[in-house]
């Protein structure tokens, strides 16, 4: 399967701030979705990834959403940007992908996610869980909306990370 993995950061600096000046670390790209891109890598899933910072508006995310082949839209959520999030979701639930909440506050708060464009909600790590869903998808085998992801053990088990 393909997965697009969409940072959402734009919160408070808007689309097309990717190279703004708020520090190099700003402009990094995201840790998380790239360890959890060499995870399903390592699968032999595909990825892409929709960085929203480095979308002019939300019409070139329409086009990018529309045109991409990915069947999975996976985002990773922290609270301030929940409210994009969503908006991310329902757009990508217009052109039938899966959807999935991830990250800091599908952990904490997955009641949060009860709006229709979500799927699934993984509470916790997802380097071991993500690949198993994936399979599952391709499969047509169903999943509760809330998952559990179990904690990784070793971090030393994962591979390199994705960029």
């Amino acid at each position: 399967m393909k997965v697009a993995f969409v940072y959402p950061g734009i919160i408070g600096i808007g689309y097309n701030s990717y190279h703004a000046n708020l520090g190099e670390a700003e402009s990094l790209p995201i840790y998380a979705i790239a360890l959890l891109a060499g995870v399903i890598k390592q699968h032999g899933h595909e990825v892409e990834l929709i960085d929203l910072r480095q979308m002019a508006s939300e019409q070139m995310l329409i086009d990018r959403l529309r045109a991409s082949t990915a069947e999975v839209i996976s985002v990773s959520i922290q609270t301030p940007s929940f409210n994009v999030a969503c908006r991310v979701a329902e757009l990508a639930k217009q052109f039938g992908k899966i959807t999935l909440a991830g990250g800091i506050h599908a952990t904490v708060a997955p009641e949060d996610f009860s709006q229709p464009y979500w799927d699934h909600v993984i509470k916790g790590d997802g380097e071991i869980i993500l690949p198993q869903l994936l399979e599952g998808f391709a499969k047509g085998e169903a999943f509760d909306r809330v998952i559990d992801g179990p904690w990784m053990e070793d971090l030393d088990d994962l591979p390199l990370p994705h960029y």
